[in-house]
């Protein structure tokens, strides 16, 4: 009897133990604590091959850097907060084996505009902009002074963009999408609510992969938990592009996107009290366009790095 007992108490505490460690919940969200700096630097490497319908090939590179701050001025209304950000200065390069350009903000150089491919990017550099996350995570506008007279700018009778493919790049570079892509550090990805340590959850998410703005909804789970860090893994199996034109290298009139296919991983660290430290993205893509009556198809890799540089009270 009683070693029917000391079975039956065994057994008792092995199925409480087992299901307290079912019950085990995490609540994965990002703080962004209300008078603190984070300084981010934001990383965009694209290695691209180029098809022609004659068989020709061109191969060419790209590596942009952020560097931008986000500041948290007020604590949230009804699940409302802003993020201030300021896009402090940017470093870029290209090369496609003959043509080479390189800037940097610091150099204090003059920005190459006259180069298309800067000129997608180059808007961006000493804006300022306030990011607003509702209560769901994602990013619900995106406003501010500074902005709002760039755009308007654009069509100045004295100082605007006269010619229309230059004004569409512009326009772009300001556009919700754009600014959201490089200074969003949360991507949509977190979770709403509790989750289990083997859950997977799924949320829409769209990223620019070689000037195409690709979606898909990411499957993500916990990779790694220490009392440090968390690591989250996402995979993203079936990108399409929702971008119906883009703008290509070397061409200076837009292209028709016809055909999209891509996959890649986005795994994030954040600490346990919720400091997002950083985010890595790889990607490799398909593109078909038509440019005219020619069809034009670009392979690309692309790696993606959102790093924290450093935290400021202010």
């Amino acid at each position: 009897m009683k070693k029917l007992a000391v079975l039956f108490l065994s057994l008792f505490f092995c199925f409480s133990f087992l299901r307290a460690e079912e019950e085990i919940f995490y609540i994965l969200k990002p703080n962004f604590r209300v008078g603190i700096i984070n300084l981010y630097k934001m990383t965009e490497v694209n290695n691209v091959k180029r098809l022609l319908e004659s068989g020709d090939t061109l191969k060419y590179n790209r590596k942009i850097e952020y560097y931008f701050s986000l500041y948290c001025p007020a604590n949230p209304i009804d699940g409302f907060y802003d993020l201030d950000v300021s896009m402090d200065s940017l470093s870029y390069s290209f090369s496609d084996g003959t043509i080479s350009k390189s800037y940097k903000t610091m150099d204090q150089k003059p920005a190459p505009y006259s180069f298309q491919d800067f000129e997608m990017v180059g808007p961006t550099d000493g804006k300022k902009f306030t990011l607003t996350y509702s209560p769901y995570g994602e990013v619900a506008k995106v406003s501010g002074e500074i902005l709002e007279k760039a755009i308007k700018m654009l069509d100045d009778k004295a100082f605007g963009i006269k010619d229309p493919v230059r004004k569409q790049i512009w326009s772009n570079a300001y556009s919700y999408d754009h600014l959201t892509y490089i200074a969003d550090v949360t991507k949509n990805y977190f979770p709403l609510g509790k989750i289990g340590r083997d859950s997977v959850w799924q949320n829409p998410i769209s990223l620019d992969l070689n000037r195409v703005y690709f979606a898909d909804t990411l499957k993500a789970r916990i990779d790694k938990i220490s009392n440090e860090k968390y690591i989250l893994r996402a995979n993203l199996d079936s990108l399409k592009a929702i971008s119906g034109i883009s703008m290509l290298y070397d061409i200076k009139d837009p292209v028709q996107v016809i055909e999209s296919e891509g996959k890649g991983i986005l795994d994030f660290e954040f600490s346990p009290a919720g400091v997002i430290n950083y985010i890595n993205g790889e990607f490799s893509t398909k593109v078909k366009y038509k440019h005219k009556t020619k069809e034009i198809i670009e392979f690309t890799d692309t790696k993606l790095n959102w790093e924290l540089l450093n935290r400021l009270t202010y």
